[in-house]
């Protein structure tokens, strides 16, 4: 892509919402800001069960959210 960024940053301009065994994982882009006054994130941020963390591309962020669910249903919680 020109000027070196991804198709998913290029795309993707609002949350994306996926829902995997009955919990949703929230999905934020680079180019979302979460507060009208906070400046945009240079990752890809995700929320599942009160976590919020970055991964630096959506795949990486999915991957990552869906170990935390993994580990989450290992507990019982």
């Amino acid at each position: 892509m020109p000027g070196g960024q991804s198709l998913e940053d290029v795309l993707a301009k609002r949350p994306v919402i996926k829902k995997v065994q009955g919990e949703r994982i929230f999905f934020y882009p680079p180019a979302f800001r979460l507060h009208s006054q906070g400046p945009p994130s240079p990752e890809w941020a995700y929320a599942l069960c009160g976590i919020r963390a970055y991964a630096p591309t959506l795949l990486e962020a999915e991957q990552e959210a869906l170990k935390i669910l993994r580990g989450f249903g290992h507990l019982g919680g």
